[in-house]
């Protein structure tokens, strides 16, 4: 059996391929939350100069192709890793273990995309709103901590061969600008609107509402999860957005279903609703950054996370770095 340690012994994994194409090798993984480390069982395949990394281990996948002819990898799949059911290692620990082994094969440019999702419990779930009950795990950790997980380990967002870091923060500072009262406008107006069309279902021009009950149902949905959000955290962050940064994933729909005004799960363009305001007069009301918000969710599903240089750079793969984002 090939057990190898990455942080503390001295080998270079290219030579294990002197005489074989393939091998099988216990990796010792970093310190966990726990304190506690384990050997995963991956298989190394190697033809001419392509490398396939993969896992041997029951209910574990992760997957990597390295390319030896220009010290290139690229990341296809990663996912925590469990035993006797239970998280053993997060997905964080999970990366920083392929990276130390890719650094340790020279490997120099290393990329992925970014296809984390996450599924809250008592989400939302009608097609009528919803076209997917998981939403990007991206999105959570950027307006939570102003990165994502793999912006923590040096990766930068590339698009067109154009750094789109800048653009990526710069949308999350517009979005944390937002307010509570400019969300609590829009939200209070919405429910005065639910009110006159009940009283006045033949009287409800120019709302530019399609299916009026289907609307009612989804209004209500976004105004529960947005009180949720004004009660519990309007002494502790500037607004909405800045909220997120005390996300916790026991209440992940309560901070995620107001964002469905946002089109965070089903596309729809429009920034503006005409409300009826107190004086049964209506009012236009503007969405304040939504555009930029739907700008921001084409950008991480389509951009490409790359490393330009794991030999030098500064990211955090550290035995003993077991921080979680």
């Amino acid at each position: 059996m090939n057990r190898i340690d990455p942080w503390n012994d001295n080998i270079n994994l290219i030579n294990i391929f002197k005489n074989t194409s393939r091998k099988e090798l216990f990796i010792y993984g970093p310190t966990n939350k726990n304190g506690k480390r384990i050997y995963i069982n991956f298989i190394f395949y190697k033809n001419n100069n392509i490398i396939n990394i993969s896992s041997n281990e029951f209910d574990f996948d992760s997957r990597v192709n390295v390319d030896l002819n220009d010290n290139s990898a690229k990341i296809n799949y990663i996912e925590t890793f469990k035993k006797n059911g239970k998280e053993f290692y997060s997905g964080t620990d999970v990366m920083k273990l392929l990276l130390k082994i890719l650094k340790n094969l020279n490997i120099i440019k290393v990329s992925l995309i970014d296809q984390s999702q996450i599924t809250c419990k008592n989400r939302i779930n009608d097609p009528k709103f919803l076209f997917s009950n998981s939403i990007s795990y991206a999105i959570i950790t950027l307006l939570k901590n102003n990165k994502t997980l793999y912006m923590k380990f040096g990766f930068k967002p590339y698009l067109n061969n154009k750094n789109k870091s800048s653009n990526i923060i710069d949308i999350i500072d517009n979005l944390k600008t937002i307010t509570w009262q400019n969300i609590i406008d829009i939200i209070e107006n919405g429910e005065l609107t639910i009110k006159h069309i009940m009283n006045n279902k033949n009287n409800i021009s120019n709302l530019d509402i399609k299916n009026i009950d289907t609307w009612i149902k989804y209004w209500k949905i976004i105004q529960k999860s947005f009180n949720f959000l004004y009660v519990r955290f309007k002494d502790l962050s500037n607004g909405p957005f800045d909220a997120f940064k005390h996300y916790n994933s026991a209440e992940c729909q309560m901070f995620i279903n107001w964002l469905e005004l946002y089109s965070l799960s089903r596309y729809y363009e429009k920034t503006s609703y005409n409300f009826y305001i107190k004086n049964g007069t209506k009012h236009t009301f503007i969405i304040p950054y939504k555009s930029e918000f739907i700008n921001l969710l084409n950008l991480l599903k389509n951009v490409e996370w790359i490393i330009e240089n794991l030999q030098t750079t500064t990211c955090n793969i550290n035995i003993n770095s077991h921080n979680k984002l």
